[in-house]
């Protein structure tokens, strides 16, 4: 079993228009955490229930996973 004992915090914004008009804003909590040199990362919606389980990141490093997992967090958004 994974020590996922430092893992990071982010909170990701993400407003859309929806079909109807109404612009809509999603709060997604990222996480992501390096676990033997291996990063992970995971998001979650908690108001729409929409969620991006824990997953190894092919990124080099924790910040290029956010930017990952953020351009998801928006494409699940719409």
């Amino acid at each position: 079993m994974y020590n996922f004992n430092e893992i990071e915090q982010y909170l990701y914004p993400v407003t859309v228009t929806q079909n109807n008009g109404v612009e809509v804003t999603y709060f997604w909590e990222i996480k992501v955490s390096e676990v033997e040199g291996v990063i992970y990362s995971y998001a979650e919606e908690k108001s729409s229930g929409n969620k991006i389980p824990w997953g190894k990141s092919n990124d080099k490093n924790k910040e290029a996973a956010v930017i990952d997992i953020s351009g998801r967090c928006y494409e699940k958004s719409k």
